[in-house]
């Protein structure tokens, strides 16, 4: 009779087997979900930074384009009666174009700054004013969180607008650091046409 030297695998190696691919499946999708929630969280920072990067040249081009001089700064707010407001003269007319009268106001254009809870319109008005429904929203901001100062400086001919944004990836919503990070820009700006 002929041996059979043939042998199969016993009960136990095929149990250790299977333990064994089952820990390296679950490795292999706890490292895909690991992934995955990290790269959301960078898509989620990298959104809410670029959305209040754009917001903030927005800004920046415009106060730095703004006229005015000693008597007529060309910067315009109210925070008493509406804090969320701020408007800056260009010698520019209401198509954008400009005018090249840098001495005469009258046939200036506003850039206006308006944030509407958490959206910041803006808007081009032929007087500071606040922006109309139905605005161009530029971008968004945690409530109270866009702020503009404007600082005169007749002696030295230097004024200077400080610009800040808060902003999160939902701006009505309290931060997270995973799921609505927040992001905060400052710049400051000195006009180019400032007469004092």
């Amino acid at each position: 009779m002929i041996k059979n030297n043939i042998r199969g695998m016993t009960f136990t190696e095929l149990l250790v087997a299977t333990i064994l691919m089952g820990i390296v499946m679950i490795g292999i999708v706890s490292v895909d979900f690991a992934i995955r929630g990290m790269q959301k969280n960078v898509s989620r920072d990298t959104f809410v930074t670029m959305r209040t990067s754009a917001a903030m040249l927005d800004m920046a081009k415009n106060a730095a384009a703004m006229t005015g001089d000693q008597n007529n700064l060309g910067f315009n707010s109210n925070p008493l009666t509406n804090p969320d407001r701020f408007c800056f003269r260009e010698d520019v007319n209401s198509s954008g174009g400009l005018n090249n009268t840098p001495d005469d106001y009258k046939d200036d254009h506003w850039i206006c700054y308006q944030q509407i809870t958490t959206n910041i319109s803006k808007c081009n008005n032929g007087i500071p004013s606040d922006c109309p429904a139905g605005s161009f929203i530029l971008g968004t901001a945690v409530a109270g969180g866009l702020s503009i100062l404007f600082t005169p400086d007749s002696i030295a001919q230097n004024s200077s607008i400080a610009i800040s944004i808060k902003n999160r990836f939902d701006p009505a919503q309290a931060a997270s650091s995973q799921d609505n990070p927040e992001v905060t820009m400052t710049t400051k700006v000195s006009p180019a046409i400032q007469s004092f």
